[in-house]
């Protein structure tokens, strides 16, 4: 085997390698999307008003350009009466 074809058959099966990696990260990405969307809203939201925030779930339709967001509550804080 010379030189050359030893370096195309690295770079093709490190290539391949990353390609299913890149593959397997976009499905688990597809399959987890709206529970990771649930968790990333309700920490930003609770970074950006420093209230605490309660979400039941989130729903990203992308064909449809939808957000849905079920059960969503921010709690006042205690000089506002501290209730939902």
């Amino acid at each position: 085997m010379t030189p050359v074809s030893a370096l195309i058959r690295f770079s093709v099966r490190w290539s391949l390698r990353l390609l299913a990696f890149l593959i397997a990260v976009a499905m688990g990405i597809a399959v987890f999307k709206d529970s990771l969307l649930r968790e990333w809203l309700r920490y930003r939201i609770e970074a950006v008003t420093g209230l605490e925030t309660q979400l039941a779930a989130a729903s990203l339709r992308l064909r449809e350009g939808s957000l849905t967001l079920t059960d969503f509550r921010v709690r006042n804080s205690p000089e506002f009466g501290g209730a939902p």
